[in-house]
């Protein structure tokens, strides 16, 4: 037990010693041995003011260069090229007329179709008639509500609106049109209109019940016909 024990602690030991010298390694050669900047090196080696004398000593040249190209002692010369360069701005300002800085544009508003009615309910109907009825759609929104397409359930329905934009607040007259030629029984019709606001689509519906032509009114016929009348015995 004691073997085991020694071991174990002189191979922690080991551990332990490893590390330091690793940890001691890379950061020596991190902080001693690893690249520069070359201008801290210059700030380190007292170069730093021979770079800036370098660099004044170069804008000066530049400057000399540039006085070599005027006219000794004709400054005047320079001063009509200014006011001349100042009139021909003026006349183009005049021309042109003041930079008008341009307003953003605010964002568009938000359209909203609400429907004042979505279900007609046209009661009982016969075979072949043809169902008419007007729809009012509003724009309850903040921007021009405009119905981009629309679908139709079956080809029994048609629907007619106008083509141009709604301005929020108004509204236009949807109509719409079931025919119930070869429709017997429950009508359920829907028509969809699709908008560019929100909800994206409006959704209409004719509904009701279509009978045979006339349907019942033979067994009305047969009801209302007179009975023959009681015979009477005279004594």
């Amino acid at each position: 037990m004691k073997l085991i024990m020694r071991v174990f602690l002189f191979t922690l030991f080991v551990s332990i010693f490893l590390g330091l010298s690793l940890y001691i390694a890379i950061w020596y050669t991190q902080t001693y041995l690893g690249p520069k900047d070359p201008l801290a090196s210059s700030i380190e080696v007292g170069h730093l003011e021979n770079l800036f004398a370098e660099k004044v000593s170069d804008s000066q040249e530049l400057n000399l260069e540039e006085e070599d190209w005027g006219w000794d002692g004709d400054s005047t010369a320079a001063e009509d090229g200014e006011v001349e360069e100042v009139e021909v701005a003026k006349e183009e300002e005049e021309i042109s007329g003041p930079i008008v800085e341009k307003k953003k544009e605010a964002p568009k508003g938000i359209p909203r179709g609400k429907l004042s009615q979505t279900i007609h309910d046209f009661g009982s109907i016969d075979e072949g008639v043809r169902i008419e009825h007007t729809f009012k759609l509003m724009n309850r929104g903040t921007g021009d509500l405009r119905i981009t397409d629309f679908e139709v359930g079956c080809g029994c329905t048609m629907v007619d609106f106008p083509r141009t934009p709604i301005p929020p607040g108004k509204s236009i007259d949807i109509k719409a049109v079931f025919d119930s030629k070869d429709k017997l029984g429950p009508q359920n019709k829907m028509i969809r209109l699709r908008t560019n606001g929100t909800p994206r689509n409006l959704e209409l519906f004719f509904k009701g019940w279509v009978y045979p032509q006339n349907f019942g009114k033979e067994e009305e016929k047969e009801n209302t016909e007179e009975t023959p009348k009681d015979t009477v015995k005279q004594g």
